[in-house]
C-alpha cells in the first residue's frame, strides 16, 4: 500500500504546452466535427420542419429547413 505523499506524487500531472502548430491543426479538426455534425442533424430537422408545412408548400418549394406554410394537419 502506497503512503499519501506517494499518492499524492503520482496524481500530480505536467501540462504539456502546445505549439501553435497543433492548435491550428485542433482547431481545424473541432471546425470539420462540427461541419459534419450539422450535415448529420439537417435531414432529420427538415423532416421535422416539413412535418410542419402543408403539402402544397412541399410541392412548390420543397423541402426547407423552416415550414414555409404553418400546418399541423399532417
Amino acid at each position: 500500500m502506497m503512503s499519501n505523499a506517494a499518492d499524492k506524487k503520482m496524481m500530480h500531472t505536467t501540462k504539456i504546452k502546445k505549439d501553435s502548430s497543433q492548435i491550428i491543426i485542433n482547431l481545424i479538426t473541432y471546425i470539420l466535427v462540427t461541419v459534419f455534425c450539422i450535415l448529420c442533424i439537417m435531414p432529420f430537422w427538415m423532416i421535422i420542419a416539413s412535418s410542419f408545412s402543408t403539402e402544397e408548400a412541399i410541392r412548390r418549394s420543397g423541402f426547407t429547413m423552416w415550414p414555409t406554410d404553418y400546418s399541423t394537419y399532417s
